[in-house]
């Protein structure tokens, strides 16, 4: 009789192991839509929604706030830009939408799941910077990941200014 019930919860497991996947990758499919992003009034990067899965070098609260990469004045603006996004390309699951001279945005997708993240690169030619807007489309908590990714892209560019 014991082992019956364990064949039934190990069955048990494996089908809400399973149900929890697709609706995960439902959730993901969701998320195809980006949020508004871009530049906003001040032509600064929209600012972070009211959850912990967003980061930007605009938004002032702690929660949020994460500092823009200082270019250092020795290395030409244009080129660190360039360089952040070459970065930005080579991340796992990374797509460019779309580039100009001071703004560009990326899509990364998460391996399993295809949750899409939305990442976003300002170019300030006055304060001789870039900021950075890193977000989930969806859920509530990203345990960090775009925090994480953003200061991989700015610590590649310590090393490359160095």
């Amino acid at each position: 009789m014991h082992g019956k019930k364990m064949i039934w919860i190990s069955i048990t497991l494996a089908a809400l192991v399973a149900l929890s996947v697709l609706v995960l990758r439902v959730a993901s499919r969701v998320s195809a839509t980006a949020p508004e992003l871009g530049l906003d009034e001040q032509g600064q990067l929209s600012p972070c929604p009211d959850k912990p899965n967003c980061v930007c070098s605009f938004d002032p609260s702690t929660r949020h706030d994460i500092k823009p990469f200082q270019v250092p004045k020795t290395k030409k603006l244009l080129l660190a830009f360039e360089s952040a996004c070459s970065f930005c390309e080579e991340l796992p699951g990374s797509r460019k939408v779309t580039q100009d001279d001071t703004y560009a945005r990326f899509e990364v997708r998460s391996r399993f799941f295809r949750f899409v993240d939305d990442v976003e690169l300002l170019l300030d030619r006055d304060g001789h910077q870039i900021h950075f807007r890193s977000g989930s489309r969806v859920g509530h908590s990203d345990m960090g990941v775009n925090r994480r990714r953003v200061e991989t892209i700015k610590d590649r560019l310590a090393e490359w200014a160095e």
